[in-house]
């Protein structure tokens, strides 16, 4: 999953901050907090892409 996501998650976070080096870093920080949040996330509520982003956006500094 992770393989498959990290490029769109890298790309939209470089975008908003202007540095790769610190996209990599929220990037990283993203898929922490997805996996801490995993129980949260209900299958049927939500598509898993608008979860994730929601959650990355809660990651950007």
């Amino acid at each position: 999953m992770i393989s498959r996501k990290l490029p769109r998650v890298l790309g939209l976070a470089a975008r908003m901050l202007g540095d790769r080096s610190e996209a990599e870093d929220v990037a990283q920080e993203v898929f922490l907090r997805i996996w801490r949040q995993s129980p949260d996330w209900e299958a049927g509520n939500a598509r898993f892409d608008t979860w994730l982003h929601r959650v990355g956006a809660q990651s950007l500094p």
